[in-house]
């Protein structure tokens, strides 16, 4: 199958499953109370499975699902070449950290995950990330496991193949992913992001699961 078509047929999938995830989550919401509010974000009250998977941190050691066991995680999908999404992500996540109280810190750890492994070196992603945070992860893998990987917590991205100049761009989703200590997706949240919003939301969501 062409190659462009594949991309194109796994991005409408991609988006398929994500819509029908926020259409039934929405529904479950209205139906036991949601909470967070819609134009916040989105929280499944039955976790979606994420699954195996193997990447690689910034420190060019491969991680797995084990590495996010038992803490709770603010996860974002992007590139660090992104002009202006992800270092907006990257910042607000910074401001959620310090708003967070000291009981929530505690729970919660922060990642972020590079869909553009070509350009993105572990040394570059530390170097990134730590420039937010020092106590922020970031990760990167094989273009065929972050594909697996995205498609599983309903994130969609497009790689240009065979750019002309290395100053291409990644189109990705934006939203910040929750996920829980079995490390399982529970709730999304809706770019732009409100730091305020996201922790009163992130602690209903702690409290009630």
């Amino acid at each position: 199958m062409n190659s462009i078509l594949l991309k194109t047929l796994t991005i409408i999938l991609g988006l398929i499953a994500l819509g029908f995830g926020f259409w039934l989550a929405i529904n479950q919401q209205r139906n036991t109370g949601p909470l967070i509010s819609e134009e916040v974000g989105i929280v499944y009250p039955q976790a979606r499975e994420i699954g195996d998977f193997q990447l690689v941190d910034f420190d060019g050691q491969p991680i797995d699902q084990q590495r996010f066991k038992d803490k709770w995680w603010l996860v974002y999908f992007g590139f660090t070449f992104c002009p202006d999404a992800c270092p907006m992500a990257l910042n607000d996540m910074k401001k959620i950290k310090v708003l967070f109280d000291e009981k929530i810190a505690q729970q919660v750890d922060f990642a972020f995950i590079s869909v553009d492994p070509a350009r993105d070196t572990p040394d570059r992603l530390k170097q990134y990330v730590q420039y937010f945070d020092p106590d922020f992860l970031a990760a990167t893998g094989e273009m065929s496991d972050l594909q697996e990987l995205a498609t599983r917590v309903g994130v969609v991205f497009v790689v240009p193949e065979n750019p002309e100049n290395q100053n291409y761009v990644v189109d990705h989703s934006t939203f910040m992913l929750l996920w829980n200590p079995q490390v399982n997706l529970q709730a999304i949240f809706k770019a732009p992001h409100k730091p305020e919003d996201v922790v009163k939301g992130v602690k209903k969501i702690i409290a009630a699961f």
